[in-house]
């Protein structure tokens, strides 16, 4: 049965794809610095780009890191099931962000004492804040 006013997994991804090269040219980069910078080959950005392919969650949050646009941005049907699990926007500002996306890569990696210094850190930071 299809949904009435959905978009089809082909329109999405194409609308994904175009967002990523507007992304891509207002950023004045090329496809192979784009590529070179995810690790992957500029066909496939191409194909990104056309809407012949969809990137991953993954994929797109590398890309949305990249770009520091919230992963929405690249594919606004997100938000939507974000918004009903109670994802929160801050979290995905964060992770869209180049410092967000490394620290939370980072972050995992710790042992649990070890974050929670970094939790105290931050929250000293952020308390200090004139």
């Amino acid at each position: 049965m299809k949904k009435t006013g959905a978009k089809s997994p082909q329109k999405q991804g194409e609308y994904c794809g175009e967002r990523i090269k507007q992304a891509r040219l207002e950023a004045g980069m090329s496809q192979q610095t784009l590529a070179a910078d995810l690790g992957i080959s500029f066909q496939q950005i191409q194909k990104y780009e056309r809407g012949t392919n969809r990137p991953s969650i993954s994929r797109l949050i590398e890309i949305s890191a990249v770009f520091e646009r919230p992963v929405t941005w690249f594919w606004p049907e997100l938000q939507n099931g974000a918004e009903r699990d109670g994802f929160d926007d801050t979290i995905s500002a964060f992770a869209s962000s180049k410092d967000g996306h490394a620290l939370a890569h980072v972050f995992v990696e710790l042992a649990p004492a070890d974050r929670n210094v970094i939790l105290i850190i931050a929250r000293r930071l952020n308390t200090e804040k004139p």
